[in-house]
């Protein structure tokens, strides 16, 4: 019976006290659901592909169709030199490349071995191994409408991986676990900035609203920056990420997460009736779902239409590929867009904690 008044008294107190209890319950749930409507497609489709055709020949024309009538990729350009090519790799426009050479009719006719060239950009790492796979479907049906009986293959393909060659999976990943660490930190700690001052009356008389908000941002936003900044040199001096671009531009990124993360977690506080509800279920289910919703591992090209519309309103999304981007890859075409979407967001939370901390006070006061 005792053990029973136990279990009744932890009851009691995570259903109906604290309300953890309700995690235990629909967590695993909420996560499945979440999680299963990410990966519902189960396969990368339309994966997108440049084409650099030196041959200009009807056994080109015919291989490129092949990729164009293929579900597997979107040729998003046919290019005319090597450079826009590589170009279209670096800027992520496409995940890959084909290259056909410029005598590749003509070995073909002549009973020679003809080979292309696929280059992939391995910054995400869920693109080699498929991208590979699907090229070779396409190449061996290819292969069997122009072969001869009794000849050996006529076309083959090398592959060159790019920006990521030994597809390193702690450059692909780490990036990302440093960046979603920033916001876990600043989620926890900086939601409890304003609800646990609502009840000191000196604080609200003693500075304008103005002078708080700005004094807390300014230690939560520069120990934030100050953390990731250490977190990716470690990352870059000790488990040895590449770091192909500027330094100077992964702390402009960072800056404008950290801005954003702090204003939200300064907002949630504000609404928070006690200083147990800012981390509430709805902030722990928040958490994770970003990280794998904001595309860092599962590509937007696989993402169901809900799943890509509910991206585009998480900080991640604008953040983590970015920062892995300046380091693989040398530089983000997506930085200074990035960058002010994210303090533009983070300008409109400020102005709606401000609203919400000036509504309590004055209820408070009239109160």
């Amino acid at each position: 019976m005792k053990i029973i008044a136990i279990f009744m008294r932890e009851f009691s107190y995570l259903f109906f006290e604290n309300k953890y209890g309700c995690v235990l319950l629909y967590a695993p749930i909420l996560y499945a659901i979440f999680f299963g409507l990410m990966f519902s497609n189960q396969t990368l489709k339309n994966v997108p592909i440049v084409i650099y055709d030196q041959d200009q020949s009807a056994a080109s024309r015919n291989l490129i169709q092949s990729f164009f009538d293929s579900e597997r990729f979107d040729v998003i350009a046919i290019v005319s030199n090597e450079e826009d090519m590589i170009n279209h790799l670096a800027d992520d426009n496409a995940s890959a490349a084909l290259e056909i050479p410029i005598d590749f009719a003509k070995k073909i006719k002549a009973k020679k071995k003809s080979s292309v060239l696929l280059e992939i950009n391995a910054v995400n790492i869920m693109y080699p191994n498929t991208v590979q796979l699907y090229a070779s479907e396409i190449i061996s049906t290819y292969n069997s409408k122009i072969l001869e009986p009794g000849t050996y293959l006529p076309i083959n393909f090398s592959t060159r991986i790019l920006y990521n060659p030994t597809s390193s999976y702690s450059s692909f990943i780490l990036p990302g676990l440093v960046t979603n660490s920033i916001q876990i930190s600043l989620l926890l700690s900086a939601c409890l900035a304003f609800v646990r001052e609502f009840d000191s009356k000196t604080l609200w008389t003693s500075y304008s609203l103005l002078t708080i908000i700005t004094g807390k941002l300014i230690l939560y936003w520069f120990l934030s920056i100050l953390a990731g900044s250490i977190g990716s040199v470690i990352c870059i001096n000790f488990f040895n990420i590449a770091m192909r671009g500027n330094f100077m531009d992964i702390l402009l990124i960072y800056s404008a997460f950290s801005f954003v993360i702090c204003n939200f977690a300064f907002f949630i506080s504000a609404l928070a009736v006690n200083h147990r509800q800012p981390i509430s279920p709805l902030v722990l289910l928040y958490i994770m779902p970003s990280f794998i919703y904001s595309g860092y591992t599962w590509p937007d090209i696989a993402k169901p239409m809900f799943v890509y519309i509910y991206s585009r309103f998480l900080p991640m999304t604008y953040t983590a590929d970015t920062v892995r981007d300046i380091m693989l890859i040398g530089f983000s075409n997506d930085l200074y867009k990035n960058s002010i979407i994210l303090y533009l967001s983070g300008i409109v939370l400020m102005i709606a904690t401000v609203f919400v901390c000036r509504r309590r006070n004055n209820k408070k006061n009239n109160d």
